[in-house]
């Protein structure tokens, strides 16, 4: 881990983890999880020191995992058990980096989302399903079972009750959200449509589209009232913003931040004062979610040069609040942790 003192809004602390990134999320007792390729995962701790790694255990055959990169994970409980789906297919639910409950779904998982310390929401395809865990231990050996094998309900995505027209018929789910009070869950697909549901009724309250096409990331904001979409490709409105504002209710358009980058939001992250949020892509801009303006941008720094001396790619992939409240960790796909002071005061 490098440690020196930061220039204003600089990271704190930064660390490679030698890895390509496409997840990251906190465990239930405030770690970080980190989802890498050869359906590998790490987890850190606060000061990006390492814990532990799936690839420290003896059981573990990265050739076994070859070509499947974790594409979402979200913890479970109040431990460290998370599940993770890759992108083979597999839907899998760990209790450590060593034991494995549930594998081998096959069910064109797209993207997770905790719901509560018992219940994932899992999207695939063109439907998502609530899947429930009940957590303990068995005679044989630790894990996390699934307290049913028919993964709980099932909804598809156009059956709101309204014609979606042709182009909707086969849109995928690529991006999910819930609502911090459990109450709801978001979803996005690939042709820029964003709807809301029922958690508990799985039924669709409300339906919109972006200005723009593709759903890229969402984030709920802390009041479970609003959440924020990331639009994906823009052009050629490349002098507009890619990030909007949604009530989760009946899914309206509150505002469209048209001065944050133009082009893909790759992570968004609500902060708890319901006030500011996080947005970034080569750069990570805090704007004030009520006037849309750019508060601070914080630098994101790239991963070592190659052979070449062409720096590797350095958009952000995922961002996480750390149980404090006033940081928070941002992580590039070649896998660089930082972590970051976001200067606001901290909630009451």
């Amino acid at each position: 881990v490098l440690r020196n003192q930061p220039f204003p809004w600089q990271a704190d602390q930064r660390v490679r983890t030698g890895r390509k990134v496409d997840a990251m999320t906190l465990a239930g007792n405030g770690t970080i999880l980190v989802g890498q390729d050869y359906c590998c995962v790490a987890e850190y701790s606060h000061d990006l020191v390492k814990i532990r790694h799936t690839d420290d255990f003896p059981g573990f055959s990265r050739d076994t995992y070859r070509n499947r990169p974790i594409v979402a994970i979200a913890s479970i409980g109040n431990g460290s058990w998370y599940i993770e789906a890759d992108a083979q297919d597999n839907l899998e639910t760990w209790h450590d980096p060593s034991r494995v409950d549930s594998s081998g779904h096959c069910l064109d998982v797209k993207c997770l989302a905790r719901l509560d310390d018992h219940r994932v929401v899992v999207g695939r395809a063109n439907v998502f399903f609530i899947t429930t865990y009940e957590f303990g231990y068995s005679d044989d050996y630790n894990e996390v079972a699934p307290i049913n094998d028919d993964d709980g309900p099932e909804v598809a995505i156009g059956d709101d009750g309204d014609d979606d027209g042709d182009e909707f018929r086969n849109s995928e789910i690529c991006q999910i959200a819930t609502t911090p009070d459990g109450t709801h869950i978001v979803t996005g697909d690939y042709y820029g449509r964003v709807k809301a549901w029922n958690a508990g009724t799985l039924e669709c309250v409300g339906a919109n589209k972006l200005l723009w096409q593709g759903v890229a990331r969402m984030a709920a904001m802390p009041d479970s009232k609003r959440f924020l979409v990331g639009s994906g490709m823009l052009p050629p409105w490349h002098d507009h913003g890619g990030v909007e504002l949604f009530a989760v209710e009946n899914c309206t358009r509150l505002r469209v931040f048209h001065n944050l980058q133009p082009t893909i939001s790759t992570a968004l992250l609500a902060l708890p004062d319901n006030r500011h949020a996080l947005s970034a892509e080569e750069e990570i801009k805090l704007f004030d979610v009520e006037t849309g303006e750019v508060l601070r941008t914080f630098p994101v720094v790239p991963d070592h040069p190659d052979d070449d001396g062409a720096f590797h790619e350095k958009a952000v992939y995922a961002m996480v609040l750390l149980p404090d409240t006033l940081r928070f960790v941002a992580v590039t796909g070649h896998g660089v942790l930082s972590t970051y002071a976001h200067g606001l005061r901290p909630v009451a």
